[in-house]
C-alpha cells in the first residue's frame, strides 16, 4: 500500500506542468508570471525568494480551502523540508503523521498575513505537533494496564484448588464486564477510571487514576454491573 507522501506526489505529477487554473489567478493577480504548479513549488523551495515564497504559500492556503489541487501543490513544495532538523531516522508511519499534521497546519493557519518566512514557520509547525502527538501515544501505551487473569500473582502456598476457583471467577467476572462493555450498558470511560483507579494498585500496579471521584464513580459503575449479573 502507498503512504501518503507517494500518493501525494503521484497526485502532483498531473499538476506540476499544468497551467495555473484562470480562477487561482483571478483570485490573486500575484499567481499570474506563474507558468504552472512546477514553478510555484521552485519559488516556495528557493530560500533567495522568502518574499515571493510567502505570497504564493498564502495564496495556495487561501485557494486550498475549496480547491484540493491547490494544497497538494503547496504541500508538494513543503514536504521537502519536513525531515529537517529531526535527530531522528523517519519511518514511513512518521513521514505520514507529518504531512497529516502539515494539512492540518496550512488549513488552521490565522496568521499567514502577519508572519513571514511561511515554509520555514508551517513546517515546524507540523514537526512539533507530531512530536508532541507521538509522545502522548507513547506516554499512554505505557500507562495501560490491561487486567486478566494471568495478571493475578498467588503466593506459592496457595491450595491449588483455591487458585483455580478464583481464577475460574475472574474469568467469568470479566466476561461479564466485556458483555456489557460491548452492549453499552457500561461506558469504557467508567471502565478504564475502575481499573486504572482501584484494579491497577490491586495487582502491584501504580495507582494512574489520580482523581478519586472519578475512581469511585467507575468503581460503583463496575460494582452495580456485576450486583445486576449475579
Amino acid at each position: 500500500m502507498p503512504t501518503l507522501q507517494q500518493q501525494l506526489r503521484a497526485e502532483y505529477r498531473h499538476l506540476d506542468n499544468r497551467p495555473l487554473p484562470a480562477r487561482w489567478i483571478r483570485q490573486h493577480p500575484e499567481l499570474a508570471r506563474y507558468p504552472n504548479g512546477a514553478a510555484l513549488v521552485v519559488t516556495i523551495r528557493d530560500r533567495e525568494r522568502l518574499t515571493d515564497a510567502d505570497q504564493i504559500v498564502r495564496a495556495l492556503a487561501a485557494i486550498s480551502s475549496h480547491d484540493s489541487n491547490a494544497g497538494t501543490v503547496l504541500l508538494e513544495a513543503l514536504s521537502w523540508g519536513l525531515g529537517s532538523g529531526m535527530n531522528r531516522r523517519l519511518s514511513a508511519n512518521y513521514r505520514d503523521d507529518l504531512l497529516v499534521e502539515l494539512s492540518l497546519v496550512i488549513l488552521e493557519a490565522d496568521d499567514l498575513e502577519q508572519v513571514d518566512n511561511l515554509a520555514t514557520r508551517l513546517v515546524r509547525r507540523a514537526q512539533a505537533r507530531t512530536r508532541r502527538r507521538h509522545r502522548t501515544s507513547a506516554a499512554t501505551r505505557e500507562r495501560e494496564v490491561q487486567v486478566a487473569p494471568t495478571d493475578l500473582r498467588a503466593p506459592s502456598t496457595m491450595d491449588v484448588a483455591q487458585l483455580a476457583t478464583d481464577r475460574a471467577h475472574l474469568t467469568a467476572t470479566m466476561r461479564i464486564i466485556r458483555n456489557h462493555l460491548e452492549n453499552g450498558r457500561l461506558s469504557d470511560r467508567a471502565w478504564e477510571d475502575c481499573r486504572d483507579g482501584c484494579l491497577a494498585p490491586a495487582i502491584g500496579g501504580p495507582r494512574l487514576q489520580r482523581d478519586r471521584s472519578r475512581t469511585y464513580r467507575g468503581r460503583q459503575a463496575v460494582k452495580d454491573v456485576l450486583v445486576h449479573a449475579s
